[in-house]
Parts: structure tokens; sequence; C-alpha cells
């Protein structure tokens, strides 16, 4: 009988060291995943993704995309154009962080939403894949806004302190979640 109980402790001890064995290889797994994870994180928080209504815009604060570039080359600026509907989309739905819409379209604008108001200038556009110069038939300059959630990372903070000291020469009035306005003082 005694070697009954001995079988059974050894068949025991074997078991419990399998388990012990296949947990830390499970856990190593697992380190390995979420290192990953969190690489890929940290990957996707380097990167500003900016929507335009029009790319007319984006001629307009070329300058500050340069700017912002050269300041910060670990960040890459991801740009997309579609209407303000799939832009005020993008930015519920945390697939963009700022949106680049012509002013004339704030009746869809939410409470929730910073903005800041500038003037864009009309100018040439040069497409690349017929590389013919498209010239604006309308020069004066048309109001622009920025809007972007209340939700600021550390990139995203950079971005708006770039926007406001870029928007300083243009900068029409701010306005805060809530709609509380930041007229500029001249």
């Amino acid at each position: 009988m005694k070697e009954v109980g001995d079988m059974k402790d050894f068949v025991l001890l074997i078991v419990v060291l399998v388990a012990f064995i296949y947990g830390y290889f499970l856990m190593e797994k697992l380190d390995k995943f979420l290192k990953e994870n969190q690489s890929q994180k940290l990957i996707s928080d380097s990167k500003l993704r900016i929507g335009f209504e029009t790319p007319a815009i984006i001629d307009s604060i070329a300058d500050l995309l340069e700017q912002f570039s050269s300041e910060y080359p670990d960040y890459e600026l991801n740009m997309f154009y579609g209407s303000v509907s799939e832009i005020i989309n993008g930015l519920e739905n945390n697939k963009l962080d700022f949106g680049f819409i012509i002013e004339n379209s704030n009746d869809i604008l939410k409470d929730e939403y910073c903005s800041l108001s500038f003037q864009i200038k009309q100018s040439v556009i040069t497409p690349g894949s017929i590389d013919i110069a498209v010239h604006p038939i309308n020069t004066i300059e048309k109001p622009a806004r920025v809007i972007w959630q209340n939700d600021i990372n550390c990139m995203k903070g950079l971005f708006v302190e770039k926007l406001r000291d870029f928007s300083e020469r243009f900068l029409l009035s701010a306005t805060r979640p809530n709609g509380k306005k930041e007229e500029k003082v001249v």
C-alpha cells in the first residue's frame, strides 16, 4: 500500500511541476505580447492624424506643418481629406486628432470641441498627377476653423501650441468646450 501512496505523490509532484513549467512559458508569452502591444501603442501615439475639408487648406498651413515636422521629427503627420461630417465622425471615433474645416460649416460643431478660427489664402494648387497649376478664381481670404476634442495628450498639446503660435497672425477667435470664447486681444 505504501508503494501506491508514494506513486500518487510522485504523479502529483509531476503534474504540479508540469503546471508550473506550462505557467512559466505562458506568462513569458503573455509578457512578450504585452511588450509588443505597448511598443505598437507608442508607435501609434507618435502619429498625428489631421483631417482637412479641402486640400487647399493644407497649402495655407504648410508652414505650420513643416515647422512642426522639423521641430518634432519623431512624430509622424498623417493627413486625410473629406467632408465636414466625415471629419466630425473621425474626431468622435478617435480616428482623427484635428480637423480643419471651412468656417461656414460650423453649424455642425458641438460644444465638446476646442477650436481656433483663422483666415486661409486661396492659392495655386499643383496636382502631382497632371503637373498643371490650378489657379483660384477668387483670391479673397476665407475663414477656416481647426477643431479638436479636449482630450489633449502630449503630442496633441505640442501641436496645439504650434497652432496657437502660428495662428497669432491669422487668429480670429478661439473656443473651448461648452462654447467659451477666447477673443483675440489686439
